[in-house]
């Protein structure tokens, strides 16, 4: 996977606009032109701890038990804004400025998606699911958990630079740090 189509398969709620490569300090700092402040969300302590990344992954049990799917969704700790020069005044964003500024929410969620193969979609012939997709679509349903979890860590190292807390929360609540470089 490259950096292009991991933008592809991390699809961004409401489609706001990220740049393709996220920092750790995304959203902090500063937005004169509109007098306000991206402060961290995240932490109360000082220094603040990391931001972080978790990978939260649902389930579909269907009809039949073979038909288990998984949904995975990169939550990724957002910031607070303020009124720049006053401390702790939090300043809600219009519509408008928060479209012009998709850095300034308390969260941004990634849905991740995979490629749907010709293999899927001629096994499913005469079933309605993928009818009308082609080879090369994109779906958000695994059928493999552990290929969701390796997409979301690939997609991880390629769009996000710095320092963050990377973990997944599995469909039970139970959360663990996510190793980028496993063995």
């Amino acid at each position: 996977m490259d950096l292009k189509e991991a933008v592809t398969r991390s699809v961004c709620e409401r489609h706001a606009n990220h740049p393709d490569i996220i920092d750790s300090d995304y959203g902090l700092g500063e937005f004169p032109e509109i007098g306000v402040t991206g402060v961290p969300s995240w932490g109360s302590e000082k220094p603040h701890p990391k931001r972080s990344i978790v990978l939260e992954i649902t389930t579909l049990r269907a009809i039949t038990a073979k038909a288990i799917h998984f949904y995975g969704t990169l939550v990724v700790d957002g910031v607070s804004v303020e009124t720049t020069g006053i401390l702790d005044k939090p300043k809600h964003l219009s519509s408008d400025e928060q479209k012009k500024y998709p850095m300034l929410r308390s969260g941004y969620e990634f849905e991740i998606n995979r490629l749907l193969t010709q293999k899927e979609i001629d096994g499913s012939a005469g079933t309605g699911r993928w009818d009308w997709f082609e080879a090369g679509d994109l779906t958000r349903r695994y059928v493999s958990l552990d290929q969701l979890i390796a997409d979301a860590r690939e997609i991880i190292k390629l769009r996000f630079r710095g320092n963050w807390d990377i973990y997944i929360k599995y469909p039970k609540g139970k959360i663990e740090p996510m190793n980028l470089h496993p063995i």
